[in-house]
């Protein structure tokens, strides 16, 4: 085998992982969560992902004034029928939420189409 052939059977495989890829993603966004309120089942996709941010605050010359981003089972989900908020540790659901967030290689941002931020709300005073 030459290095061209090599080359161009590398790059057949990296296009076949990238729709594979592709395929697994849109299961992870089509896999069905049921909200603790109202009880309706709907594609974790189509939940809001609230990523939760907390600040670190100045110390000393050179430490803190940051912001950090929550875990994910830290973070809020609001379901798509009712507008219920839950944390995801709070949720029945969580294991399975964290295995397909956390455990399947994609970044959480990645899985859902709706995302907001939010920051604590202590007395952060930006300069």
């Amino acid at each position: 085998m030459t290095i061209a052939e090599i080359d161009a059977e590398t790059a057949t495989l990296n296009k076949k992982l990238e729709e594979l890829r592709k395929q697994k993603l849109e299961i992870i966004r089509q896999e069905p969560i049921k909200c603790t309120k109202c009880g309706e089942t709907s594609a974790l996709n189509d939940w809001t992902f609230i990523q939760d941010h907390w600040f670190t605050y100045p110390r000393g010359c050179n430490e803190g004034d940051y912001w950090n981003d929550s875990p994910v089972d830290l973070c809020h989900i609001v379901c798509p029928k009712c507008s219920n908020r839950k944390r995801i540790y709070d949720h029945p659901g969580k294991e399975r939420i964290l295995e397909l967030t956390e455990r399947s290689k994609f970044h959480v941002l990645t899985i859902f189409e709706k995302k907001k931020d939010e920051y604590e709300k202590r007395n952060y005073n930006p300069r």
